[in-house]
């Protein structure tokens, strides 16, 4: 047991402080804090380029939708051939069919 408190770490509000003494709400809200400061600086960015090179983004943007598009496309068909084949017992007719 220990007698001498110098020996303990100082108290805080927060029981999930570090070493540092930073609780860590102090850690996230930091952290979120970053993550708008360099979203906003991507945000800018990206308008700037677009603004710059409209011909090229509206290339890419039209790029990307094809390629999403395609690959829907593609799992749609994908999973209608599962549906069809993997199925084999035969679906029973009811009164309202």
């Amino acid at each position: 047991m220990v007698t001498d408190t110098a020996e303990l770490p100082p108290q805080t509000n927060d029981a999930t402080a570090d070493k540092t003494g930073e609780t860590a709400s102090e850690k996230a809200s930091a952290f979120v804090a970053s993550a708008r400061e360099k979203a906003g600086e991507a945000i800018d960015t990206t308008v700037d380029t677009v603004k710059k090179n409209p011909v090229t983004a509206a290339a890419i943007a039209t790029g990307a939708v094809a390629a999403v598009a395609g690959a829907l496309f593609g799992a749609s068909k994908l999973r209608k051939s599962e549906d069809d084949s993997g199925s084999t017992a035969k679906k029973r007719k009811t009164k309202a069919d």
